[in-house]
């Protein structure tokens, strides 16, 4: 007879499995990265899935401390399945408080968000 546990443990490593098996599909792909396979699972059903690889999207938001977007943009992973831009920063003349950068991949369910402090320059510069 199997336990609950048993059952749920033998799940957990079914899914495991699958993103393990993601990931596998892109060795090779992704430089210096890792390559990686994930899922999204609720109620024991997949909800999604992806994987590391190039010419993935994201897009990535500025929020200044009043909730307004300030600059909006999407950018493509590289060959390596990184990413990077210029074209997120808070201006010089940027208002104290707490600004936020959002990052998705559209179609995703998840997302990233990073708070900076923006505090009063000091007076020796």
């Amino acid at each position: 007879m199997s336990s609950k546990k048993d059952k749920s443990n033998n799940l957990d490593k079914y899914f495991m499995s699958i993103a393990m098996n993601l990931a596998k599909e892109r060795n090779g792909l992704t430089g210096l990265n890792p390559s990686v396979g994930c899922l999204i699972v609720k109620n024991n059903k997949i909800l999604s899935f992806g994987q590391t690889g190039f010419n993935a999207r994201l897009t990535i938001s500025l929020h200044d401390p009043s909730e307004n977007i300030v600059t909006k943009t999407n950018i493509f992973s590289d060959s390596t399945g990184g990413f990077s831009t210029n074209d997120i920063g808070i201006p010089s003349s940027g208002m104290i408080g707490d600004w936020k950068i959002i990052a998705y991949s559209p179609g995703s369910v998840l997302q990233f968000t990073e708070i900076v402090h923006v505090v009063s320059p000091s007076e020796n510069g």
